[in-house]
């Protein structure tokens, strides 16, 4: 294993409990879901990957709002995964804290991605407030997808856009 709790992998260094990783190897295909929503990511470059529970795992405060998951990778990028209704403003805001909370916690990462999977359609397809502050946040409004009930993507695609 790549990823191990040291100064060059400063996300897994500060977080590395059993209780709130999913997984952490390099299984070919990474798949986090709630009811009919999923998120699919294709590991088609062999990384090694580290899979977590955020919400009422590794952030437990009820007062923070958080996302569902997050993908970390051996690249120290994190893909915060929000796996939400048909909120789409409120998904935009949890992203938008999660991310606040690790740079809070003074962790480097070198890319923020976010994903939004939503049981309903996205409507009105409008600019929100919150979405423009996540975007505001990623530094590039590329690094935000959303999609309904299924997002499914290839890690070699991420790493091709930074």
């Amino acid at each position: 294993m790549k990823i191990e709790g040291n100064n060059e992998y400063p996300f897994f260094y500060k977080y590395h409990k059993q209780s709130y990783i999913k997984s952490h190897d390099c299984r070919p295909i990474v798949t986090v879901s709630e009811k009919q929503r999923k998120y699919i990511l294709e590991n088609d470059i062999k990384k090694e990957l580290v899979v977590y529970h955020i919400d009422g795992e590794l952030i437990d405060n009820q007062s923070i709002d958080k996302c569902d998951y997050g993908i970390y990778t051996e690249e120290n990028h994190l893909i915060l995964v929000e796996l939400k209704g048909s909120d789409y403003n409120h998904a935009c805001k949890q992203l938008a804290s999660t991310i606040n909370y690790i740079k809070d916690e003074d962790i480097s990462i070198s890319q923020f991605f976010a994903r939004i999977v939503l049981s309903k359609g996205r409507t009105p397809a409008t600019l929100t407030s919150e979405e423009a502050k996540l975007k505001k946040l990623l530094k590039n409004e590329k690094l935000l997808k959303s999609s309904s009930l299924q997002m499914k993507e290839k890690l070699s695609d991420l790493n091709c856009k930074i």
